[in-house]
């Protein structure tokens, strides 16, 4: 995958002068729909071309990219570190984005050529205090500081993780993960006066079908609030992976399969109230899509992007991860709130995802920039 494009801007953004291309390149594990947003809206922004190495996309999230203007996609999956140092030597970038710092090759070539270039990192692990946790801020405080000159995260459960790594305070930049919100801007105002006349009586679920995202416990939980209060609620999920086969059958669960951002606007007028039960869940960037879309969200405390979309009782609710009884019980009282309550709630959704968007991280992204230009 290689998407190339010609740029030749002038004038100033954000305090880099556009007038000859700022070489960005960006090294990531999977990417998504929603990052490639950020980085198109940085490459309109600025005039500059991003050079990103990826790797293949994941069988369980099979995105269709497509074309990516202003992007250079490079595939690094067959890459040793020696590869990877020579492509970004031959890049000669003036800034170059970590978002994979598990891999060891990746975090050679940083350590090698920190002197040589400017880089910044990024994570959405929370600070839980596990052994191996201890153990890495122990070495890595004294090291990460010392190859990235900033970290952007996605939020406020991060930061303790990025200061215990040795980040001081002015280092640190929250907003790293958005939602593609001008797509789900579209499908809220498409679908507002249908819903605000009849509220739809279906919960969405769209997530992956592994271990992590509590599935099963939504489907048990979801059966037996049906059983206790019998009414016209239906569940859909939208989604594939290990635990396909193993999915819940039930005459008010639908199983959609795997269904493309842009594909989403049947599903998204059908349905009214998003839920996501993950057990591990460090952000969680379809939250920020659904509240964008106008849903109630009902969020598991697991979920990290629920310090920044979700106000327990305004636009939704949450429970414990893991508890079944609590998320049955959420799933009642939503079934039970008026139409007009719930239209209300999405409204209020709505407004908490206005906090972020791809614009907004392309204006942080490049702030970074402009305050090493500075030094």
């Amino acid at each position: 995958m290689d998407v190339q494009k010609n740029l030749s801007g002038k004038g100033n953004v954000n305090g880099i002068n556009t007038g000859t291309s700022l070489r960005v390149a960006v090294i990531f594990r999977e990417l998504a729909p929603y990052m490639l947003a950020c980085l198109r809206a940085t490459a309109a922004k600025s005039g500059h071309e991003l050079t990103v190495f990826c790797l293949p996309v994941n069988p369980e999230a099979p995105f269709n990219f497509g074309n990516q203007p202003g992007l250079r996609l490079v595939d690094r999956s067959h890459f040793s570190a020696k590869e990877l140092e020579q492509q970004i030597r031959a890049l000669q970038p003036q800034l170059v984005f970590v978002a994979d710092w598990t891999s060891r090759a990746v975090l050679k070539v940083a350590w090698k050529l920190r002197k040589t270039y400017v880089f910044t990192t990024g994570f959405d692990n929370h600070y839980t205090g596990t052994f191996k946790q201890r153990m890495l801020t122990l070495a890595a405080a004294q090291v990460f500081p010392r190859i990235f000159r900033h970290v952007f995260i996605p939020g406020a459960p991060q930061r303790e993780f990025a200061e215990k790594l040795g980040f001081k305070d002015h280092q640190i930049t929250e907003g790293a993960y958005t939602a593609d919100t001008a797509l789900f801007n579209t499908y809220a105002d498409e679908f507002d006066s249908g819903k605000a006349q009849q509220f739809p009586h279906r919960f969405l679920c769209v997530a992956r079908y592994i271990p992590a995202k509590g599935l099963d416990i939504l489907w048990q939980a979801f059966e037996e609030a049906k059983a206790e209060y019998p009414c016209d609620w239906e569940l859909w999920c939208a989604g594939t992976g290990a635990l396909w086969e193993q999915r819940a059958v039930h005459p008010d669960i639908r199983h959609l399969g795997f269904i493309q951002p842009e594909q989403m606007g049947p599903v998204i007028a059908e349905t009214g109230v998003f839920v996501l039960p993950s057990v591990f869940e460090p952000w969680g960037v379809v939250v920020h899509e659904y509240a964008a879309a106008g849903f109630p969200l009902l969020l598991s405390e697991a979920v990290g992007a629920a310090s920044a979309f979700l106000n327990p009782g305004i636009n939704g609710l949450s429970f414990a991860p893991s508890d079944k009884e609590g998320l049955k019980a959420a799933l009642l009282r939503m079934m039970k709130t008026p139409d007009h309550e719930l239209y209300k709630m999405a409204q209020d959704s709505r407004r908490l995802a206005a906090a972020n968007s791809p614009e907004i991280w392309a204006v942080r992204f490049l702030d970074m920039g402009k305050s090493f230009s500075n030094e």
